[in-house]
């Protein structure tokens, strides 16, 4: 029997948002593109098993990094591209702006920065804000807090800063803006099927096998693998590092807490609480308004912790029904941080558990595959994205662009600014045979 063969000028492995962004810009620059993905999707939107799904992102520029506020700002503008180029109803749009608060103990640093720095950068940078320096600052703008809470246990006030380009990102419709532009040029296809092997050979080019026996030919690869990182890093003869600190995927919860009586009318930003101590810097809470996005959650603001208990190492050993233990968090967090019939606390709506893919120093990675750990040499005409930590989704147009520079020419012009998510640093990848 024939061996069903396709070729194509770039192949992209995963089919979530960057997968797809990906897809995109390269079916844009006349590049005939085959995206792969294991799972079907969900009507227009991503499938239930991987980092792409649920309703709703943050979008933000209060960062420390002046690298990353130059990242975000792009996205930004790239967002807003998307909408105009595929004429968004705007009933439906891919961003909905409200104002961003970060907010909580001033002198803790966490893996989201820290709020002095944050401000520094802001600053630095000429990035307008307001400064919210005291708990009844934070009260006067947003009723909804409870005074009392806003104090770490040791009586240190917390301080809040505002930013107006805050906005929530719409999963669903930037799923279905993005592949709808992508089949638009008509130089994009995608193949449902698993990737079991993937070969480079000595003109540059890839083929990839798939578990049918297919094989696709390209001149370009992309890797977008979530999750299953491994699985398409062992042909290539690495795997995600797995010693202390280790790879791993984190089970991610959150639930949908009703207006309470005194709430109805209120007025919520999205935010971002940082932890009361250094010795829970990590232990961070964060918030989003109802935008009207699904009508199971009409109504309901989404709040989450930051942080989980549960953790694997292989997507096989995942249980997606939500951490009770987190819920518990959640409520009596909620409890002391906002004031009495804010919100329903008592029974909120559960939705099962995202995945996140972290790397050991939690942060996103991105670039060209090295030919080994730590190496400085790469494999050509090849990008990755992977640990993106449920941090990467902000970034997503713009992402999609560098992936195809970086697999195309080799260099990228953000390239300046994207030394944090290196490939190469330490900790991020092993050689498969020490795993």
């Amino acid at each position: 029997m024939t061996t069903l063969q396709h070729s194509t000028d770039v192949l992209i492995v995963g089919g979530g948002t960057i997968g797809l962004s990906a897809a995109y810009h390269a079916a844009r620059r006349g590049l005939r593109t085959i995206l792969v993905d294991q799972f079907p999707n969900q009507g227009s939107g991503p499938n239930d098993l991987g980092s792409s799904r649920g309703l709703e992102r943050m979008f933000r520029i209060l960062y420390a990094q002046p690298e990353r506020v130059r990242l975000v700002e792009t996205a930004y503008a790239m967002w807003h591209e998307l909408e105009q180029h595929a004429r968004v109803d705007p009933a439906r749009p891919l961003l909905v702006e409200q104002d961003m608060l970060f907010f909580g103990n001033p002198d803790v640093s966490t893996f989201e920065g820290n709020i002095s720095n944050i401000q520094a950068t802001m600053d630095q940078l000429g990035v307008p804000y307001e400064r919210l320096g005291s708990p009844d600052e934070i009260v006067a703008r947003y009723p909804i807090f409870e005074k009392a809470g806003l104090y770490t246990p040791d009586g240190t006030a917390y301080v809040g800063l505002v930013q107006n380009n805050g906005a929530t990102i719409n999963v669903q419709r930037a799923f279905e803006v993005t592949r709808e532009l992508a089949e638009r040029t008509g130089r994009y296809r995608q193949i449902l099927d698993r990737v079991v092997h993937i070969e480079q050979h000595t003109s540059g080019a890839w083929t990839v096998t798939l578990v049918n026996g297919e094989k696709i030919h390209a001149g370009y690869l992309i890797l977008c693998p979530g999750v299953w990182l491994d699985s398409v890093l062992a042909p290539l003869g690495l795997a995600a590092y797995k010693k202390d600190p280790a790879w791993s995927i984190w089970q991610m919860t959150l639930g949908f807490f009703a207006r309470g009586p005194s709430g109805k009318d209120a007025h919520w930003p999205i935010w971002y609480e940082f932890g009361n101590t250094n010795s829970d810097a990590n232990r961070l809470f964060y918030g989003f308004p109802d935008v009207g996005f699904s009508e199971e959650t009409r109504g309901k603001f989404k709040i989450s912790a930051d942080y989980t208990y549960t953790t694997w190492s292989s997507p096989d050993q995942i249980e997606r029904s939500p951490d009770p233990r987190i819920i518990a968090d959640i409520q009596a967090h909620l409890r002391a941080l906002v004031k009495p019939g804010v919100l329903d606390i008592d029974n909120p709506t559960l939705q099962g558990a995202c995945m996140y893919s972290m790397a050991p120093d939690g942060d996103i990675v991105l670039g060209r595959i090295p030919i080994a750990p730590e190496a400085t040499q790469f494999r050509t005409n090849a990008s990755i994205l992977c640990m993106a930590s449920g941090r990467g989704f902000k970034y997503t147009p713009l992402f999609g662009r560098i992936l195809v520079d970086l697999a195309v020419t080799g260099s990228t012009p953000y390239q300046v600014d994207l030394g944090d998510f290196s490939t190469t640093r330490a900790h991020v990848f092993q050689r498969v045979n020490d795993k």
